[in-house]
This record gives structure tokens, sequence and C-alpha cells, in this order.
């Protein structure tokens, strides 16, 4: 790539070509990427329009806004996603090669999973419709009984606070 730059060569050109450089190392897994940051989006906008909601319902609406930190947020969960994903897909191919960990593809599909629940918590407020109330609680039970998490403590970690503990298991 050196031996081209040359004074007849514009700056643009190394620009492009550098730019496509780093997309080509996103190729193997552009697809993934692509869907969970359509997850991050959608879900980003139905958390909008939710929280405006909320406010409307609460009478706050003169004093809701939207925040430019929380888009900051989204953000820059999107770009740790994106590295998340290009880590996986490095452990899966070139660090734990010998077997089909298919990590890449457990880790997004987590990501999503996560998105969808936010997704479904929002709809759910939104609309007040049963039917999102009804998958809410069903994804819940199901989340419980397969991988022994509650959700509700993901909601609550997610905001900084401490999960509840079972007082079964101390």
């Amino acid at each position: 790539m050196f031996k081209y730059l040359t004074p007849e060569m514009p700056i643009g050109k190394c620009w492009v070509t550098a730019f496509g450089v780093i997309l080509s190392y996103f190729a193997p897994v552009q697809t993934l990427i692509l869907i969970a940051l359509e997850f991050v989006a959608i879900d980003f906008v139905i958390g909008v329009i939710a929280s405006r909601v909320k406010a409307k319902r609460a009478g706050k609406l003169d004093a809701w806004g939207f925040e430019s930190d929380k888009a900051w947020h989204t953000v820059w969960k999107a770009v740790f996603i994106v590295i998340g994903i290009v880590m996986a897909h490095h452990i899966d191919y070139y660090v734990i090669n010998f077997i089909e960990l298919h990590l890449t593809n457990a880790f997004c599909g987590f990501v999503c999973a996560v998105e969808f629940w936010s997704f479904l918590e929002n709809a759910a407020c939104i609309s007040n419709h049963p039917l999102f109330r009804w998958l809410k609680k069903y994804m819940g039970k199901k989340v419980k009984e397969t991988c022994d998490i509650d959700p509700e403590d993901i909601d609550k970690a997610s905001k900084g606070k401490e999960p509840t503990e079972d007082k079964d298991n101390l």
C-alpha cells in the first residue's frame, strides 16, 4: 500500500483505502454485527417512545426531554457489542479452533435476547396490550427456568442496583 503513496495520489484515496481495509476486517462477522446493531437501534427508538409515554402518563410531559447522555450510552453499547462480536469470532476461529463453540453466534444471540427483552418491556409500556405483557411474563418465566436467572435482577443490575439475593442459597 505504501508504494502507492505518491504526490500524484490524493490523500482522499488513502483514506478510502484505509477505510476499506478496516471494513474488510469485519467481513466475516458483518451479518452478526448488523443484526445486533439492528436490535440495539430498534430498542433505542422504542425506548425513547416508551420514555415519552411514561412521562405523559405521569403528567410530566413538560419536563420530559431527550437526553444526549442516554444516546451516548447507546452508542458506547453498540461499540462494545461490535468489539465483543469480533473478539468472540477471534476466539472461535483463531484461539479455540479445534472445537466448534459458535461463541460468536452465542454472544450475538445473548445481545439480541437482551435487546428483545427490553423491546418487550417498552412495547408493553407503550401499548399496554395484554399480548406484550403476557410475552414479557412468559419469556421471564422461561429464562428463569432455563438459565436460573431472574430477569428482574438483570433489570436492577442494568440500573446500577444490587440484584435480590436468594435467601435459600445463603
